[in-house]
């Protein structure tokens, strides 16, 4: 048998960059609540808008 290195093993790391809505480029803060009842109501494509 040879000799296995540990980094063999080891996964690639990569950088991830998370990116979270910011209410300075344009984005509101919904509760939950509100942002379910609207997805589970009958409205039309133009009600969406």
């Amino acid at each position: 048998m040879g000799v296995v290195k540990l980094a063999d093993y080891r996964p690639q790391l990569e950088v991830v960059e998370h990116r979270v809505a910011d209410t300075e480029d344009g984005f509101m803060r919904v509760a939950n609540e509100i942002t379910d009842s609207l997805l589970m109501a009958d409205l039309t494509v133009r009600q969406l808008k």
